[in-house]
């Protein structure tokens, strides 16, 4: 067999190719008949004039180049395994042996018994069912503000808790406030539901950028309107800027009730807002 250049040599102007140059050059040509590799050709390093067929290549790539499954699973169309934790062997063992399973109230903490486990948010107790330890303060803030436009003082929820008798508590109020009209402030008062107690202690509210009206609380009661039981302060400074408000009580419980916060405005028919982030802090004395 010859290559092209040799070939053409047999066909130039004035030649006359003999028989010998015909068959050298159908010899140099593939034919679909005699030049196709079987599957033992494909499979034979040393061949080196022979013509692969789709199905000649693919079952040579099958043979020495075949899909490999990962854990059993073949590829997609698209080349990919998809695995689960359980196909990988081992594996659910293996993470077992570095952590404990996770169990509500077992081997991690649950707040106030609620489980911190699932999705959504963890609503926290109200102060009525916070479980006070001695000595040790339960906190809560406000996460809205709190508005009125009457002068008759009404229970903040968030601010109320039960007081057991013969209980003695440190209560502590620690805040801001705004009101709508500088000729009316806002109205802080302490009742209880039902029981009866003693109170001492004091209230203070920002009126003006250097000033402040502060009251002696010494009364409480399940009226709402004795005095000495809320600070009422008589103006503000100006238009819906925050004044801070501060209170410190000690509470002796002598028969069981619900201790209240109650808010309201200085004057009825201007908005008077307790706001938001302002805390209560009660500790148990013993």
């Amino acid at each position: 067999m010859s290559n092209k250049s040799e070939l053409k040599l047999y066909f130039e102007p004035g030649d006359r190719p003999r028989a010998i140059e015909f068959a050298d050059l159908i010899d140099s040509s593939l034919n679909w008949e005699d030049d196709k590799a079987t599957d033992a050709d494909a499979e034979n390093s040393s061949i080196d004039n022979r013509f692969i067929t789709p199905k000649t290549a693919r079952k040579s790539v099958e043979k020495y180049a075949p899909v490999k499954k990962v854990n059993t699973k073949s590829p997609n169309a698209s080349g990919e395994v998809s695995l689960v934790i359980a196909d990988i062997p081992g594996l659910t063992a293996g993470i077992d042996s570095k952590q404990a399973t996770l169990v509500s109230g077992n081997n991690i903490k649950s707040i106030n018994g609620a489980t911190i486990l699932a999705s959504g948010d963890l609503l926290l107790a109200t102060p009525a069912a916070l479980d006070l330890k001695m000595n040790l303060p339960a906190i809560v803030k406000l996460s809205s503000n709190i508005s009125s436009a009457t002068d008759a003082r009404a229970t903040v929820a968030a601010f109320s808790f039960a007081a057991l008798a013969n209980k003695k508590y440190r209560i502590e109020l620690i805040g801001s406030y705004q009101n709508d009209t500088v000729t009316a402030g806002g109205s802080l008062g302490f009742n209880l539901s039902a029981g009866t107690g003693f109170i001492r202690g004091s209230a203070e509210m920002q009126t003006t950028a250097n000033g402040l009206q502060k009251e002696l609380i010494s009364v409480i009661s399940t009226a709402n309107t004795d005095v000495n039981s809320f600070i009422t302060s008589s103006q503000v400074s100006a238009i819906n800027t925050a004044g801070f408000i501060n209170a410190s009580l000690y509470f002796e419980c002598i028969t069981a009730g619900n201790f209240q916060v109650q808010w309201g405005s200085g004057v009825a028919g201007t908005n008077a807002t307790l706001n938001s982030g302002t805390v209560l802090i009660v500790t148990l004395l013993n």
